[in-house]
């Protein structure tokens, strides 16, 4: 993936690193991996899988499907889905909306680190 993404530089300062799924099913450009229904289980793979959504209805259509919900990382509470704003502070990180993204984070950061 690519490294220039400024919400990759910012969760690559916090430690984490960024699964490869180049070739495995994902559409993988600018940051961002794009995943079909069918390729879900390709977020197992990740300890800690970050979800940008900009709308209520993707995002409750994703839960509601069983291969979501039988993944080992939602069961295992891995998952963070930033709501839009979140999303858009990830997407461009700056001093003011970092403290909210971290207050996001650091509860799932804190199991994995346990």
């Amino acid at each position: 993936m690519n490294d220039d993404h400024s919400g990759l530089r910012f969760l690559s300062a916090l430690g984490l690193g960024v699964a490869d799924l180049t070739g495995e099913g994902a559409t993988v450009a600018g940051g961002r991996a794009e995943l079909s229904l069918e390729n879900l289980d390709l977020l197992d793979r990740a300890d800690l899988v970050v979800m940008g959504t900009f709308g209520d209805d993707l995002q409750e259509d994703l839960e509601s499907q069983s291969l979501y919900q039988s993944l080992d990382a939602v069961q295992e509470g891995r998952v963070v889905v930033l709501d839009p704003a979140l999303t858009t502070a990830l997407n461009t990180p700056t001093p003011l909306n970092i403290p909210p993204l971290l207050e996001e984070l650091g509860p799932v950061l804190d199991r994995l680190s346990a």
